[in-house]
């Protein structure tokens, strides 16, 4: 994942990886998301907000895919 900040807020936000059709969606709904977003308003994001966002009942397994992303973006935001 790499992440371009303007003024602390997201102006361009990418991710590549491979990964099962949970975690690329995540990972893509997420991108949209943290668009002009702060990095206050992102280091607050957390797995019930992934959950809510993708919609749909997942298993314990599958919580992990789903949150994987977020688990990025926060390294991520651990750096700047």
């Amino acid at each position: 994942m790499t992440v371009k900040f303007e003024k602390d807020k997201v102006k361009e936000i990418k991710f590549q990886g491979e990964g099962c059709v949970i975690s690329t969606a995540s990972a893509s709904m997420l991108t949209d998301y943290v668009k002009n977003k702060s990095k206050q308003e992102l280091k607050k994001l957390d797995s019930k907000f992934i959950i809510k966002m993708l919609g749909i009942d997942l298993g314990m397994n599958r919580i992990k895919c789903a949150v994987l992303p977020l688990e990025a973006l926060h390294k991520l935001l651990e750096k700047f």
